[in-house]
């Protein structure tokens, strides 16, 4: 993944979970058309299974909520299989699957209504 972080942090898209004033994930997400895009959300290992990751994302629904925003989307890449389990069991409906830009995408919907 390619990513310009500086210029999506300048842009105000990025936000990080702190523990301890340590950074232990991040989650990038901006208004799209008249949706929130989440973009990726990470988490370090080492904390993975705390719910820091379902707080990031659950932090871009409110965020949506807030700026009257309808639904959240997001794709993933089909091979992570991981991320199928956990977009559905927070409220997530694919909407579409497609190649795209070499990769095999799932993607996702979830209405804030």
């Amino acid at each position: 993944m390619v990513a310009d972080f500086a210029n999506l942090i300048q842009r105000g898209h990025v936000h990080v979970a702190l523990v301890d004033s340590a950074v232990v994930g991040y989650v990038v997400f901006y208004v799209n058309s008249k949706s929130m895009q989440l973009d990726n959300v990470a988490v370090d290992p080492e904390f993975t299974g705390q719910g820091i990751g379902k707080q990031l994302i659950n932090f871009v629904e409110l965020t949506a909520s807030k700026q009257g925003l309808l639904a959240v989307e997001l794709y993933t890449n089909a091979v992570m299989t991981e991320n199928q389990v956990l977009y559905p069991k927070l409220g997530y409906t694919i909407t579409a699957r497609k190649q795209q830009d070499g990769f095999s995408r799932v993607f996702y919907r979830k209405l804030l209504v």
